[in-house]
């Protein structure tokens, strides 16, 4: 997690210098519409299931989310997003690692932003916010090793859950109403993960934490 917390105040440093140049006019608009692209990076963790700690990993993903800001003022905005990403979970014993599932996540975020608005060219940001993630993992069968000879019926799930996070980004105007963004976000979320039917149930709390790094474009007006 201190990497990513550096990664962050890195990017947040650089933008506050390229602030200071010089800037163009451009007036205050109220809203803003957007699309960015992520690239997730999830820490790992471990779930108890069957009274054995199993280690989990998640491969890195790439995401989608759309954007809306509301600006009270110039320097203070909420921005509401909503997302979409997959992931592959694997789980790891005794040095041996199998197919878990496949993790769908569709976030909903909502989040509180400062602008540091030396300039109306480049414009870095702080923030931090709540979102609500629905989770849904692949049915157990056929999803891999770790359910080979699952009963017919057995499904895996993941909970529906809250979580947390700090940001961080800048936005270039390319002219007056159109601007690039570069976001950092660092998510703290857990929910619970397992199986369940034909006799089973087994579930288990397990962190999702994930630095996520986003590039996308958003519209003023």
């Amino acid at each position: 997690m201190r990497k990513h917390l550096l990664a962050i105040l890195l990017v947040l440093s650089l933008s506050i210098g390229l602030a200071s140049q010089p800037a163009f006019a451009q007036e205050f608009n109220h809203f803003a519409v957007g699309i960015r692209g992520t690239y997730n990076m999830y820490q790992d963790d471990e779930v108890e299931l069957f009274s054995t700690n199993f280690d989990t990993s998640y491969d890195n993903s790439l995401g989608v989310s759309f954007d809306f800001s509301y600006f009270f003022v110039k320097s203070f905005s909420l921005e509401f997003s909503l997302g979409y990403t997959q992931t592959d979970m694997e789980v790891g014993y005794s040095g041996d690692t199998e197919a878990y599932g496949t993790l769908t996540q569709i976030p909903i975020l909502l989040t509180a932003r400062y602008h540091f608005v030396f300039n109306d060219k480049v414009v870095p940001y702080i923030g931090a916010g709540i979102g609500y993630y629905l989770n849904d993992m692949d049915n157990a069968d056929g999803n891999g090793d770790f359910f080979d000879g699952a009963p017919s019926g057995v499904e895996s799930f993941a909970d529906d859950a809250f979580g947390y996070h700090i940001n961080a980004g800048v936005e270039f105007f390319i002219i007056d109403r159109l601007a690039l963004n570069i976001d950092l976000k660092y998510v703290l979320m857990s929910t619970d993960i397992g199986f369940e039917g034909a006799g089973y149930d087994q579930s288990s709390d397990s962190k999702v934490d994930v630095f996520s790094t986003g590039v996308g474009i958003k519209y003023y007006f």
